[in-house]
């Protein structure tokens, strides 16, 4: 299998604009891995499609982290994942 090339900077999302989709709706997206291997993921950070018992009291993505990860709810795996910007493949935002 060939190397899967990221999104080109051009078409990234920019951090504000992702933070904004994941509080407002669900992202799909499509990332490698730090193992080289794909992943797809329907991420959030809206509270009510989450698990009550794992809704963080404070922000999971602290201004002071990595400015290229970002930590949202999985909602098919119904738990908190990580992802890294600079390797998205795919991005489509639903609300």
């Amino acid at each position: 299998m060939a190397n899967p090339k990221p999104l080109p900077q051009s078409k990234l999302p920019s951090r504000e604009l992702i933070f904004k989709h994941l509080r407002n709706g669900v992202i799909n997206i499509k990332f490698v891995k730090k193992d080289g291997s794909e992943r797809e993921m329907q991420a959030t950070l809206q509270t009510h499609r989450m698990d009550p018992r794992f809704i963080p009291e404070t922000s999971p993505n602290p201004p002071n982290q990595d400015q290229d990860v970002f930590k949202v709810w999985d909602i098919g795996a119904k738990g908190w994942r990580s992802f890294n910007i600079s390797t998205l493949l795919e991005y489509k935002y639903e609300r």
